[in-house]
């Protein structure tokens, strides 16, 4: 993607706030905020959901840059352009690290009856030695998978800053 476009690139390590999609404390700010693209400590990391993104200027009513759609859609396409794919049967495990790597899923529709709809177990596993890997706390909070109540009163409610409008200059 750097060498596609540095411009781009660039503009994915700016922070953009994230749509909580319901799961944020009444009265609370209603997004997180986070870069895409981050380099911390030498570490790179990625937390990139499309569709939180595109949700949340319905929430904030400011309006995403257009740079960063470009930047979205630049992302997708090489991601496309270097996807697997793979399909998980019965009694497959499967492990991946959200903040490296990129993935998606399909549609699935449970078999019509008498068979019985899968049984899908989802487990956030977190590792001590990935403490560190992105500089806001709400990213260090966010490595579980998710904002507790707690963490989102400590930190969303002291450090949240409404977004402001992109500036209305067409993309280059």
């Amino acid at each position: 993607m750097l060498n596609a476009s540095p411009a781009w690139t660039a503009e994915l390590y700016q922070p953009f706030h994230f749509h909580m999609a319901g799961g944020n404390v009444p009265g609370l700010p209603p997004t997180f905020i986070s870069p895409v693209f981050s380099l911390h400590r030498g570490r790179f990391s990625t937390r990139y959901v499309r569709h939180t993104l595109l949700e949340t200027p319905t929430i904030t009513e400011v309006p995403l840059p257009r740079d960063a759609m470009a930047a979205f859609d630049l992302l997708e396409e090489i991601a496309d352009e270097n996807s697997i794919d793979m399909e998980l049967r019965a009694g497959v495990l499967q492990l991946v690290n959200n903040h490296t790597v990129l993935h998606s899923r399909t549609a699935y529709r449970d078999p019509q009856p008498p068979a019985g709809p899968r049984h899908l177990l989802r487990s956030w596993v977190t590792f001590p030695h990935y403490r560190g890997r992105r500089a806001a706390e709400a990213d260090e909070y966010l490595r579980f998978g998710w904002l507790t109540d707690d963490q989102q009163q400590q930190q969303l409610a002291s450090s949240w800053t409404p977004p402001t409008a992109p500036d209305p200059a067409p993309a280059a």
